[in-house]
């Protein structure tokens, strides 16, 4: 696994911030989001597991309390 960094993270806010990631920035390449595989929260983060195009997996984690974004990628393996 690769370590987690700061990141940037483009999404579309819906009910609250930062409800729908829309894509991420990863080693200074922008990826669309393919599909939110799983979501969920605890009382001062969001968690995503975002599937790009490239079928890479990422898990990013929102931190409400400084608005700031992790990274990290997951997984390289081949996914449908």
């Amino acid at each position: 696994m690769d370590r987690k960094i700061v990141a940037k993270v483009e999404c579309q806010s819906g009910y609250s911030s930062c409800d729908h990631p829309n894509a991420v920035w990863w080693q200074g390449q922008r990826h669309l989001v393919k599909a939110i595989m799983a979501e969920w929260r605890t009382p001062i983060e969001k968690h995503y597991r975002l599937l790009v195009p490239e079928n890479m997996v990422f898990h990013a984690v929102f931190h409400m309390k400084n608005n700031s974004w992790n990274v990290e990628k997951i997984c390289f393996e081949n996914i449908k």
